[in-house]
């Protein structure tokens, strides 16, 4: 998984499980999963053990890059898939109640842009399936100009801080779409 440190530390912050060198090899009941763990050949790249372990999870998010592996799917009811990618509805659900899909999982753009405001779309989405409500459209916002871009991460400039809110008002933020 590439990702800045402060990134995975926040993750870990609002209570993430990140399972390293784990791929998931079914989902069995309602609210758990089966993964595999995995160990690095001599070239660096992820062979399976033959090690399981069965997680509970009450929200699991697939980061699976350009290559969909879709085989942890095969089982789901109603879901139906067309030239190797999920369908879904504008509301990211596909045609099983409750599973939502984004990404390089469904027809679009496989760009890091679109991925992103999938997630953020689905989240709408998802909050109100849970909440049993109608989701409001978002606001679409202006093109950013190149001089409004803050690509501070490559910038030649000492590295900063961020700031960042402490976990309490993150979580109650969270709830808001």
């Amino acid at each position: 998984m590439p990702a800045h440190d402060f990134e995975v530390e926040e993750a870990l912050q609002e209570g993430v499980l990140i399972k390293w060198l784990s791929t998931i090899k079914n989902m069995a009941d309602e609210g758990t999963l089966t993964v595999e763990k995995m160990a690095l050949d001599d070239k660096g790249f992820p062979q399976p053990t033959g090690e399981f372990e069965t997680l509970e999870a009450d929200s699991l998010v697939l980061a699976l890059g350009q290559d969909v592996d879709l085989s942890l799917l095969d089982r789901v009811p109603d879901l139906v898939i067309k030239d190797g990618v999920v369908q879904v509805g504008p509301n990211m659900m596909t045609g099983y109640p409750g599973l939502f899909a984004g990404g390089d999982m469904v027809p679009s753009e496989r760009t890091v842009t679109v991925a992103v405001g999938h997630g953020k779309k689905a989240a709408r989405h998802i909050h109100a399936w849970l909440a049993g409500t109608v989701p409001f459209a978002s606001p679409k916002h202006e093109l950013a100009a190149f001089e409004n871009l803050n690509p501070w991460y490559y910038a030649d400039a000492p590295k900063t801080v961020r700031p960042v809110l402490d976990i309490a008002r993150r979580k109650s933020r969270s709830t808001r779409w």
